[in-house]
C-alpha cells in the first residue's frame, strides 16, 4: 500500500550513452512522477517543480559533484569528475539571484564582462586589478596607492566619473591632484570653498570663496576680483592688435578698451557717455569729457582746451624753450585745417642777430630760421614783438604762401614811453590817412570836456557866400582854414562885385563863431586902409571902419580883400 502523501513512480530506461531525457517526456505532478534511467551512463533523472530535468543520482564511478572549493589552481569539485566542469546559466549563490550577491574568501574573483557589484563594499583588499569596471556607484573606496608591485608607479590609464570624485585637501608641498614624479606641483584645497595651484611646493594662484583670484599672492582684496603680485611685468599680451576690454555688469555693452599693438595706434577709448579722468595722489588733474573738451585743473571744461590754475600765484600753462642757440624759439601755433593763422613765440637771446629775449605774436607767418619767416597763406602778414620793455608792431604787404616776408616796422613804443609811428594815427575811431604821416581825427568832432585834451583837427577850404541878403557873388582866389580843437583860423582872398547895395556887408565863415572876435584885412581900396573884420555870434563876419562902423556893400564895391581871422567855436 502506498505511503500517505505519495504517488506511484514510473521508471523509463535508455541504453544510449549520454542520452538525457527531455522535460516534455517526464511527468512530475501530484498524480504521479516519472524517472528516467540511463543504465549505460549510470545516471537517474527527474523533472523538478520548475520543469527542469535534474540529475538525481549517478553510479559510484561518476558520483555527483555536490560542492566546489576555491584554491590557487581554480575550482576543485567534491568528487572526481572526468572532463571539464561546465556551469550552465548564471552562477546563483543565494535564492536564485541574477548575479554574484555574496563572495568571500582569500582567492581571486573573476567576473563576467559586464557584472554588477552591489553592497556590501569590497572591503580592504591588498590589491585590486580592474580591467573593465564601469557603471554607477555611490562610493568606490580604494584605501592605499593604486598599483601592484610598484605602488609609487600605480595609475589609472583612464578615469571617467559622472558623479563626484573626492580628494584630500592637500598642501602646497603635497597637492591633492598631482602627477607622477612631480608630487609638489598640482592643485589643492587650502580652505573651505577655496582652490589653489602650486609649483615646486610654492603656491602660485588661488581662487577664494568670494571668487577673487590672486596670482603670486595668497590674499586678494575683498573688492578686487583679480590681483597679481610679483614681477614688474605682471601681464603680457602677445598680439599686434591686443587690447583689454571693459563691459557693463550684464555683459551687453562695451564701456571702453585699452589697446597697444604694432598694428594699431596706442588707444585708451571710452565708448559710453562718461569722461576719461587722469588723477595723481587721488586727486583729479585732467579730464576729457564726452564732448571731447579737455580740462586741466577743472572738471567742467567749456572749450576744446581749458586750463585753470588753483589761484593767482599758480602758473596755468608753460611752454619752455630749448638751449640758447641760433633760431631758438618756443611756439604756440593757431591754425585751421590748412594754414597757420597765427602764433605766439617766446625766443631766447640768440634768436636772430638783432633780437633779444622776448615774446612775439604773429599772423600768417611761419618762422624758418632766426628771425626770418615765410607767408603761411597768400595774404597780408603782421607781427608784434615785446622785448626789453620795447613794443614793436610790424606789417607786411600781401604775399604768396611759402615766400619770404619783408616786414616794415610800423610803430614803436620804446621803454621810456616814446611812441613812434611810420604813418598816420587815427583817433576817435577815425580811419588813418593813407598819405603822409600824422594824426587823423574823425570828420565829426568827438568833443571832450577835458581842457587838456585835443579832440579835433581839421584842414580845409570853404565856399565864401554873401550873407547880407543882396545875393552878391564873390570872386574867390582862395579860402582856407585850420581847426585845432575849438580854435579856427581862416584866411581868404576875394573880390567884391560892383554893387550899389547899401545893405551891411557880411561874409560867411567855415564854422559858426561862439563869441565876438576880430580879424585883420588889407585891401586895394584906400577907404579900407584902417578897416577890420568883426565877428558876432554866428557864422558871418562883417567889415568895420576905424570907428567900428559897419560898412555896406557899396563901400566894398569892386574892392580886393585879403583877410585872416582866428576865433573860437
Amino acid at each position: 500500500m502506498a505511503q500517505s502523501g505519495y504517488t506511484p513512480i514510473l521508471v523509463y530506461a535508455s541504453g544510449t550513452a549520454s542520452n538525457v531525457p527531455l522535460a516534455a517526456n517526464l511527468t512530475s505532478s501530484a498524480s504521479g512522477a516519472e524517472l528516467a534511467l540511463n543504465y549505460t551512463d549510470g545516471k537517474l533523472y527527474y523533472k523538478n517543480n520548475s520543469g527542469v530535468v535534474t540529475l538525481l543520482a549517478s553510479s559510484a564511478a561518476n558520483a555527483p559533484v555536490l560542492t566546489f572549493s576555491g584554491g590557487t589552481t581554480g575550482l576543485t569539485p567534491s568528487s572526481a569528475t572526468s572532463g571539464a566542469v561546465t556551469l550552465a546559466g548564471t552562477l546563483a549563490v543565494a535564492n536564485g539571484g541574477t548575479g554574484v550577491t555574496i563572495s568571500t574568501g582569500t582567492g581571486a574573483v573573476v567576473l563576467s564582462t559586464s557584472p554588477t557589484l552591489v553592497t556590501p563594499a569590497l572591503g580592504t583588499p591588498t590589491a585590486l586589478v580592474g580591467t573593465n569596471i564601469t557603471g554607477t556607484a555611490t562610493a568606490f573606496n580604494i584605501n592605499g596607492t593604486v598599483g601592484a608591485t610598484t605602488p609609487a608607479a600605480g595609475s589609472f590609464t583612464t578615469v571617467s566619473a559622472t558623479g563626484v570624485s573626492t580628494f584630500a585637501a592637500g598642501t602646497a608641498l603635497l597637492p591633492a591632484l598631482t602627477t607622477t614624479g612631480d608630487t609638489n606641483t598640482g592643485v589643492w584645497f587650502p580652505a573651505s570653498d577655496t582652490i589653489a595651484a602650486s609649483t615646486g611646493g610654492t603656491e602660485r594662484m588661488r581662487i577664494d570663496s568670494s571668487g577673487n583670484v590672486g596670482i603670486g599672492t595668497i590674499a586678494s582684496a575683498a573688492s578686487t576680483k583679480f590681483t597679481i603680485s610679483g614681477q614688474s611685468e605682471a601681464i603680457r599680451a602677445i598680439n599686434d592688435s591686443a587690447y583689454l576690454a571693459f563691459y557693463n555688469t550684464a555683459n551687453t555693452v562695451r564701456s571702453g578698451y585699452i589697446q597697444f599693438g604694432a598694428a594699431t595706434p596706442a588707444t585708451i577709448s571710452v565708448e559710453i557717455a562718461q569722461p576719461l579722468v587722469f588723477s595723481t595722489t587721488a586727486t583729479e588733474r585732467m579730464r576729457i569729457d564726452s564732448s571731447g573738451n579737455v580740462g586741466i585743473g577743472t572738471s567742467s571744461p567749456n572749450n576744446k582746451l581749458q586750463v585753470q590754475a588753483g589761484n593767482y600765484v599758480n602758473v596755468a600753462a608753460s611752454i619752455s624753450q630749448g638751449s640758447a642757440t641760433t633760431g631758438n624759439a618756443s611756439q604756440l601755433l593757431l591754425q585751421d585745417s590748412t594754414y597757420i593763422l597765427g602764433s605766439l613765440t617766446a625766443y631766447g637771446s640768440a634768436y636772430g642777430s638783432s633780437l633779444t629775449s622776448g615774446v612775439m605774436v604773429s599772423s600768417n607767418s611761419v618762422i624758418t630760421t632766426g628771425s626770418a619767416a615765410n607767408y603761411s597763406s597768400t595774404n597780408f602778414a603782421s607781427k608784434y614783438i615785446q622785448a626789453n620793455g620795447t613794443h614793436s608792431w610790424f606789417t607786411a604787404p600781401s604775399g604768396t604762401a611759402g615766400n619770404a616776408i619783408t616786414f616794415t616796422q610800423a610803430m614803436t613804443l620804446d621803454a621810456s614811453g616814446g611812441l613812434q609811428t611810420l604813418n598816420t594815427i587815427g583817433v576817435g575811431n577815425a580811419t588813418p590817412s593813407t598819405s603822409g604821416a600824422g594824426i587823423t581825427f574823425p570828420a565829426t568832432q568827438s568833443a571832450s570836456t577835458d581842457a587838456n585834451t585835443l579832440d579835433d583837427y581839421e584842414e580845409g577850404t570853404w565856399a565864401i557866400a554873401d550873407l547880407s541878403g543882396a545875393g552878391l557873388g564873390f570872386t574867390i582866389d582862395h579860402a582856407v582854414y585850420t581847426k585845432i580843437g575849438n580854435l579856427v583860423t581862416a584866411n581868404a582872398y576875394i573880390t567884391f562885385p560892383a554893387t550899389a547895395s547899401v545893405l551891411t556887408a557880411k561874409i560867411s565863415l567855415p564854422f559858426a563863431a561862439l563869441k565876438y572876435d576880430a580879424g585883420v584885412l588889407s585891401s586895394n581900396s584906400a577907404s579900407l586902409a584902417t578897416s577890420c573884420l568883426s565877428i558876432g555870434a554866428g557864422a558871418a563876419v562883417s567889415v568895420r571902419n576905424n570907428v567900428f562902423t559897419a560898412l555896406t556893400n557899396v563901400d566894398l564895391s569892386g574892392a580886393n580883400i585879403l583877410f585872416s581871422i582866428s576865433y573860437t567855436v
